[in-house]
């Protein structure tokens, strides 16, 4: 499980959850939402950058391979309205082609593949908000 220690100081991120598979979605959502980010969701890159335009999130999490619209037209489309954008692509795709470092190269600021652990989220969310976030331990 994800836990993330909140700063009095500060509130917790809104991440914007880009996945076209409802399963994961629904599962990422879930797990986002218990240690108290706002999550806000696309089933699709054009949404996705949609509600990116509205919205302004902190982080964006957004799978690579999807109809519509793919998660390197989205981060490209999120890098051309803020540069600075704090952009998470994720992949579970084997093919010759390495999606991971190709959007890494784009500048999506953390890449994980698919599976991933809910401390290589917290990870990848430590290092866009460059806050502490850490899986849970036993006390």
């Amino acid at each position: 499980m994800l836990a993330h220690k909140r700063c009095e100081s500060r509130p917790i991120a809104t991440v914007l959850l880009i996945e076209d598979d409802a399963t994961s979605r629904r599962l990422l959502r879930r797990l986002l939402e218990g240690v108290g980010f706002t999550v806000l969701v696309a089933d699709d890159g054009r949404r996705g950058v949609d509600l990116y335009r509205s919205e302004h999130p902190d982080v964006v999490l957004t799978e690579l391979l999807m109809p519509e619209q793919d998660g390197i037209e989205t981060l490209l489309a999120i890098r051309r309205e803020e540069p600075a954008a704090q952009v998470i692509a994720m992949s579970g795709h084997q093919s010759g082609l390495d999606y991971l470092h190709l959007a890494r190269q784009l500048g999506a600021t953390a890449v994980l593949r698919k599976p991933f652990s809910p401390s290589d989220l917290a990870a990848a969310i430590d290092q866009c908000l460059g806050v502490r976030a850490v899986a849970d331990r036993p006390s």
